[in-house]
């Protein structure tokens, strides 16, 4: 942790191109983006609490507040995901808050439980059982008459926020928007239609992820090989997992180093070594020359690698008499 960080500090890193904003920060982007995004009533009983794997988690006063909220999650989701560009916000998570900070949601953080005594100096304390009976029983109508207004203050607070919203919603059809066909949002970007930015970058990532489980069990397979598999994989995309599975496996067998000086590489060693190799080559194992090997991976690995397959050629060779001999 590097600390606590000023909102200038926050604002100054939010990227609204749609650039990744460096871990730490979407968190507060998003806390400073809630009370524009919500409005200054919604602002006042909420507070976002924190930010992890595309959902936002939000504290609120009372259940009755979470259960609303959760209607209008989609439009606050697409008024966030306008001011915070770079944040991959996918889902809301209302929490109703405990504590001061329920007190603080309600407005009444200065005020005593319902029912309770106000303690002058000099008096005796109540004991403990007359107290707690005093908490479970209030006033007559006083917890009636406070969940009525709770209701009552909830209610006008979501039906500004859905006027706000539908004359909104209006303005944009006028304008030619069109809703993603996925999240629901409005779009501007008509030619991307009918899927938004971040509906398109989660579809992109989904289609990497399918192209790179394929070539990290398959290596060798080619963008035309790999295409009969998986229609989605086209040439860009293709490379792009391709370049950046070489660079991970790369990264891993420059931190192999020092056991390679000592002849002592595993089986995990070996597995990204070849599976380099074959990507890089586009040929099986078995196709690949001692001359290629050493080209691609360096001599002093390629002597590993050989060493380790004339090892394993020996034990199986040692094995099979016995396997023989005990299937006769």
């Amino acid at each position: 942790m590097s600390g606590p960080k000023s909102l200038r500090t926050l604002l100054a890193s939010y990227a609204p191109s749609g650039g990744r904003i460096p871990g730490g920060s979407e968190a507060g982007v998003l806390g400073a983006a809630w009370p524009a995004a919500v409005g200054a009533d919604v602002a006042r009983r909420t507070r976002s609490a924190g930010f992890r794997e595309g959902t936002l988690t939000v504290l609120t006063p009372s259940s009755a507040w979470s259960h609303q909220l959760t209607f209008l999650a989609p439009t606050i989701i697409e008024r966030l995901r306008e001011r915070c560009a770079g944040v991959d916000l996918r889902r809301l998570r209302f929490v109703v808050a405990t504590g001061r900070s329920r007190l603080l949601l309600r407005g009444d953080a200065t005020a005593q439980p319902a029912g309770s005594r106000p303690v002058v100096p000099g008096a005796s304390v109540p004991p403990l059982e007359e107290r707690a009976s005093d908490e479970r029983a209030p006033a007559d109508g006083a917890g009636v008459d406070e969940a009525t207004a709770a209701s009552d203050d909830l209610e006008k607070v979501l039906a500004r926020l859905r006027r706000a919203q539908s004359r909104l919603d209006e303005r944009r059809a006028r304008a030619g928007w069109q809703r993603c066909k996925g999240c629901g949002c409005w779009t501007d970007d008509r030619a991307a239609a009918p899927r938004c930015s971040v509906c398109r970058h989660q579809a992109r990532a989904a289609a990497d992820g399918a192209i790179a489980g394929a070539l990290a069990g398959a290596p060798w397979l080619s963008h035309v090989q790999l295409q009969r598999e998986l229609a989605s994989a086209d040439a860009r995309s293709y490379e792009r997992v391709r370049r950046s599975l070489m660079t991970q496996w790369e990264l891993q067998l420059h931190n192999a180093r020092a056991r390679l000086r000592r002849d002592a590489i595993d089986a995990s060693d070996r597995v990204v070594a070849w599976s380099y190799v074959m990507l890089a080559t586009q040929r099986r194992r078995e196709d690949v020359s001692d001359a290629v090997l050493a080209s691609v991976i360096g001599r002093q690995w390629a002597d590993a690698l050989r060493r380790a397959d004339d090892v394993g050629t020996r034990v199986r060779k040692a094995q099979r008499p016995a396997r023989e001999k005990s299937t006769t």
